[in-house]
Protein backbone atom coordinates (compact mmCIF):
# COMPACT_ATOMS: atom_id res chain seq x y z
CA UNK A 1 0.00 0.00 0.00
CA UNK A 2 2.89 2.22 0.69
CA UNK A 3 4.48 1.88 -2.38
CA UNK A 4 1.51 2.01 -3.64
CA UNK A 5 1.07 5.83 -2.89
CA UNK A 6 4.99 6.60 -3.24
CA UNK A 7 4.50 5.60 -7.04
CA UNK A 8 1.27 7.41 -7.51
CA UNK A 9 2.70 10.64 -5.75
CA UNK A 10 6.25 10.47 -8.04
CA UNK A 11 3.86 9.72 -11.19
CA UNK A 12 1.43 12.96 -9.76
CA UNK A 13 4.43 14.82 -9.22
CA UNK A 14 6.53 14.23 -12.42
CA UNK A 15 3.41 15.20 -14.36
CA UNK A 16 3.10 18.38 -12.59
CA UNK A 17 7.00 18.97 -13.57
CA UNK A 18 6.19 18.21 -17.42
CA UNK A 19 3.11 20.25 -17.19
CA UNK A 20 5.24 23.32 -15.52
CA UNK A 21 7.71 23.02 -18.54
CA UNK A 22 5.88 23.31 -20.58
CA UNK A 23 4.34 26.44 -19.28
CA UNK A 24 7.48 27.78 -18.79
CA UNK A 25 8.85 27.15 -22.20
CA UNK A 26 5.24 28.28 -24.22
CA UNK A 27 6.04 31.72 -21.91
CA UNK A 28 9.80 32.31 -22.26
CA UNK A 29 9.13 31.87 -26.59
CA UNK A 30 6.02 34.54 -25.88
CA UNK A 31 8.22 37.35 -24.53
CA UNK A 32 11.56 36.27 -26.87
CA UNK A 33 8.63 37.24 -29.57
CA UNK A 34 7.54 40.17 -28.34
CA UNK A 35 11.37 40.98 -27.57
CA UNK A 36 11.82 40.85 -31.28
CA UNK A 37 8.74 42.70 -32.18
CA UNK A 38 9.87 45.61 -30.12
CA UNK A 39 13.09 45.30 -31.36
CA UNK A 40 11.67 46.25 -34.80
CA UNK A 41 9.39 48.53 -34.15
CA UNK A 42 11.96 50.72 -32.60
CA UNK A 43 14.12 49.97 -35.66
CA UNK A 44 11.11 51.07 -37.52
CA UNK A 45 10.85 54.25 -35.84
CA UNK A 46 14.48 54.86 -36.00
CA UNK A 47 14.84 54.64 -32.00
CA UNK A 48 18.47 54.67 -31.04
CA UNK A 49 19.25 52.32 -28.43
CA UNK A 50 19.97 53.43 -24.93
CA UNK A 51 23.26 53.96 -23.75
CA UNK A 52 24.72 52.71 -20.37
CA UNK A 53 24.74 54.83 -17.76
CA UNK A 54 28.23 56.29 -17.02
CA UNK A 55 29.21 58.29 -13.84
CA UNK A 56 27.16 60.03 -11.27
CA UNK A 57 24.33 62.94 -12.06
CA UNK A 58 23.89 65.33 -9.50
CA UNK A 59 20.60 67.07 -8.42
CA UNK A 60 21.57 70.26 -9.98
CA UNK A 61 22.25 68.73 -13.11
CA UNK A 62 18.34 67.12 -12.88
CA UNK A 63 17.11 70.51 -12.01
CA UNK A 64 18.18 72.01 -14.98
CA UNK A 65 17.63 69.99 -17.35
CA UNK A 66 13.70 69.71 -16.37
Amino acid sequence: MEEQIREFMLDYLGANVEKMNGLVNSTAKKLAERDDTLEDMQQAMNVPKLEKFKGAKSARDVDNFL
